[in-house]
Protein backbone atom coordinates (compact mmCIF):
# COMPACT_ATOMS: atom_id res chain seq x y z
CA UNK A 1 0.00 0.00 0.00
CA UNK A 2 1.31 3.24 -0.77
CA UNK A 3 1.88 6.03 1.61
CA UNK A 4 -1.09 8.28 0.34
CA UNK A 5 -4.30 5.92 1.04
CA UNK A 6 -2.55 5.63 4.84
CA UNK A 7 -2.42 9.73 4.79
CA UNK A 8 -6.21 10.29 3.37
CA UNK A 9 -7.39 7.43 5.66
CA UNK A 10 -6.03 8.74 8.69
CA UNK A 11 -6.79 12.29 8.13
CA UNK A 12 -10.55 10.89 7.11
CA UNK A 13 -11.10 9.25 9.91
CA UNK A 14 -9.71 11.74 12.02
CA UNK A 15 -12.39 14.37 10.56
CA UNK A 16 -15.05 11.72 9.88
CA UNK A 17 -15.54 10.90 13.27
CA UNK A 18 -16.93 14.04 14.00
CA UNK A 19 -20.26 13.29 12.46
CA UNK A 20 -19.71 9.80 11.75
CA UNK A 21 -23.24 9.06 11.26
CA UNK A 22 -24.36 12.31 8.94
CA UNK A 23 -21.00 12.25 6.96
CA UNK A 24 -18.92 15.06 6.16
CA UNK A 25 -19.03 17.21 3.35
CA UNK A 26 -16.20 17.10 0.74
CA UNK A 27 -15.57 20.33 0.59
CA UNK A 28 -14.98 20.64 4.56
CA UNK A 29 -13.11 17.74 3.99
CA UNK A 30 -10.70 19.24 1.11
CA UNK A 31 -10.15 22.60 2.90
CA UNK A 32 -9.04 20.91 6.34
CA UNK A 33 -6.50 18.46 4.25
CA UNK A 34 -5.89 21.23 2.16
CA UNK A 35 -4.41 23.16 5.40
CA UNK A 36 -2.59 19.90 6.72
CA UNK A 37 -0.59 18.97 3.56
CA UNK A 38 0.56 22.47 2.95
CA UNK A 39 1.40 22.40 7.13
CA UNK A 40 2.97 18.60 5.82
CA UNK A 41 4.82 20.41 3.34
CA UNK A 42 5.95 23.46 4.63
CA UNK A 43 9.78 23.24 3.80
CA UNK A 44 10.47 25.31 7.11
CA UNK A 45 7.85 23.00 9.04
CA UNK A 46 9.71 20.12 8.12
CA UNK A 47 13.17 20.34 10.04
CA UNK A 48 13.45 18.42 12.62
CA UNK A 49 13.89 21.47 15.15
CA UNK A 50 10.34 22.41 14.20
CA UNK A 51 8.68 18.93 15.01
CA UNK A 52 6.49 20.25 18.07
CA UNK A 53 5.37 23.47 16.26
CA UNK A 54 4.13 21.32 12.98
CA UNK A 55 2.14 18.82 15.36
CA UNK A 56 1.12 21.95 17.33
CA UNK A 57 -0.68 23.08 14.03
CA UNK A 58 -2.01 20.08 12.54
CA UNK A 59 -3.71 19.60 16.24
CA UNK A 60 -5.15 22.83 15.75
CA UNK A 61 -6.75 22.31 12.21
CA UNK A 62 -8.01 18.85 13.48
CA UNK A 63 -9.16 20.74 16.36
CA UNK A 64 -11.84 22.95 14.49
CA UNK A 65 -13.44 20.61 12.91
CA UNK A 66 -12.56 17.44 15.08
CA UNK A 67 -15.16 16.59 18.53
CA UNK A 68 -12.94 14.78 20.80
CA UNK A 69 -16.01 14.49 23.34
CA UNK A 70 -18.19 13.51 20.95
CA UNK A 71 -16.03 10.88 19.64
CA UNK A 72 -14.97 9.79 23.60
CA UNK A 73 -19.03 9.33 24.31
CA UNK A 74 -19.35 7.55 21.28
CA UNK A 75 -16.18 4.92 21.91
CA UNK A 76 -16.78 4.75 25.51
CA UNK A 77 -20.84 4.35 25.03
CA UNK A 78 -22.62 2.82 27.93
CA UNK A 79 -19.71 3.70 30.54
CA UNK A 80 -19.90 7.58 29.49
CA UNK A 81 -23.05 8.03 31.65
CA UNK A 82 -21.10 6.58 34.58
CA UNK A 83 -18.25 9.04 34.37
CA UNK A 84 -17.94 12.14 36.69
CA UNK A 85 -17.44 14.94 34.83
CA UNK A 86 -13.52 15.20 35.39
CA UNK A 87 -13.37 11.67 34.62
CA UNK A 88 -15.24 12.91 31.56
CA UNK A 89 -12.59 15.35 31.30
CA UNK A 90 -9.73 12.86 31.71
CA UNK A 91 -10.62 10.94 29.24
CA UNK A 92 -11.53 13.52 26.22
CA UNK A 93 -7.90 14.72 26.89
CA UNK A 94 -6.58 11.06 27.11
CA UNK A 95 -8.13 9.71 23.98
CA UNK A 96 -7.46 12.44 22.18
CA UNK A 97 -3.59 12.21 22.34
CA UNK A 98 -4.24 8.74 22.11
CA UNK A 99 -5.99 9.49 18.13
CA UNK A 100 -3.22 12.41 17.34
CA UNK A 101 -0.46 10.13 18.01
CA UNK A 102 -1.89 7.30 16.25
CA UNK A 103 -2.07 9.13 12.89
CA UNK A 104 0.23 11.80 13.01
CA UNK A 105 3.37 10.29 11.86
CA UNK A 106 1.18 9.11 9.00
CA UNK A 107 -0.23 12.67 8.57
CA UNK A 108 3.85 13.65 8.17
CA UNK A 109 4.57 11.02 5.79
CA UNK A 110 2.84 12.67 3.22
CA UNK A 111 4.91 13.66 0.01
CA UNK A 112 3.07 15.15 -2.49
CA UNK A 113 1.08 11.69 -3.48
CA UNK A 114 -2.29 12.81 -4.95
CA UNK A 115 -5.26 12.46 -2.50
CA UNK A 116 -8.52 11.19 -3.76
CA UNK A 117 -11.85 12.28 -2.15
CA UNK A 118 -14.16 8.94 -1.53
CA UNK A 119 -17.92 9.45 -1.95
CA UNK A 120 -18.63 8.16 1.75
CA UNK A 121 -16.31 7.89 4.48
CA UNK A 122 -16.84 5.19 6.83
CA UNK A 123 -13.21 5.28 8.14
CA UNK A 124 -15.22 7.09 11.27
CA UNK A 125 -17.77 4.68 11.91
CA UNK A 126 -15.26 1.72 12.49
CA UNK A 127 -12.77 3.82 13.97
CA UNK A 128 -15.70 4.21 16.76
CA UNK A 129 -16.77 0.79 16.59
CA UNK A 130 -13.54 -0.50 17.04
CA UNK A 131 -12.34 1.99 20.12
CA UNK A 132 -15.74 1.25 21.99
CA UNK A 133 -15.19 -2.60 21.41
CA UNK A 134 -11.29 -2.48 22.75
CA UNK A 135 -12.33 -0.04 25.67
CA UNK A 136 -15.63 -1.97 26.65
CA UNK A 137 -13.70 -5.16 26.28
CA UNK A 138 -10.82 -3.76 28.99
CA UNK A 139 -13.70 -2.14 31.49
CA UNK A 140 -15.44 -5.17 31.47
CA UNK A 141 -12.52 -7.01 32.35
CA UNK A 142 -10.45 -4.98 34.59
CA UNK A 143 -12.36 -1.04 35.09
CA UNK A 144 -12.35 1.52 33.94
CA UNK A 145 -9.46 2.94 36.04
CA UNK A 146 -7.52 0.25 34.40
CA UNK A 147 -8.79 1.43 31.09
CA UNK A 148 -7.51 5.03 32.18
CA UNK A 149 -3.61 3.46 33.78
CA UNK A 150 -3.26 2.08 30.03
CA UNK A 151 -4.15 5.29 28.22
CA UNK A 152 -1.58 6.99 30.65
CA UNK A 153 0.57 4.46 30.11
CA UNK A 154 0.88 5.08 26.12
CA UNK A 155 1.54 8.60 26.44
CA UNK A 156 5.04 7.21 28.54
CA UNK A 157 5.67 4.72 25.77
CA UNK A 158 5.78 7.44 23.11
CA UNK A 159 9.57 8.64 22.38
CA UNK A 160 9.69 12.35 23.71
CA UNK A 161 7.52 12.03 26.54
Amino acid sequence: MTRAPIVVAAVLALLAARDAGGGVPTDQLRGSIDLVLKIVTDPELKKEARTAERRKRIREVVNEIFDFTEISQRCLGRHWQARTPAEREQFVALFGDLLENAYITKIESYSGEKIQYPGDVIEGVSLVANYRSQFNAVIQRSGYPDLVARLKAKQVERPGS
